[in-house]
């Protein structure tokens, strides 16, 4: 999908041996949603993301987990249509797996 074949993200055994139990769910793949929140969520449909900053990868993401996405906004400009909102990422066993800035604007 993305190309990169490095065998951590398409070889078990690999995985495996590095002490991953399975292969690990390519890093920007779990960061694209980030783009989801803002683009559907937060603030949705008219969002221009600016920036996505200190994204950070906590810990590996497997094929089965499941994810949550959160966002708070942490700053409201609405005269110049600006949010800053801390994102995070947790997986089933509610631990967390990333989290970033985003920096958005908005047309409406």
């Amino acid at each position: 999908m993305t190309g990169d074949i490095n065998p951590l993200h398409v070889n078990d055994d690999f995985a495996a041996n590095y002490g991953f139990t399975g292969r690990v769910v390519y890093g920007m793949l779990s960061a694209s949603l980030i783009s989801t929140l803002g683009g559907v969520y937060l603030p949705g449909r008219y969002c221009l993301i600016h920036q996505i900053e200190g994204c950070k990868f906590l810990s590996p993401v497997y094929l089965e987990d499941v994810l949550t996405v959160t966002g708070t906004v942490r700053e409201l400009n609405e005269s110049v249509k600006q949010a800053v909102i801390s994102v995070s990422i947790r997986n089933q066993e509610s631990k967390k797996v990333l989290k970033a800035i985003l920096k958005v604007g908005f047309l409406e």
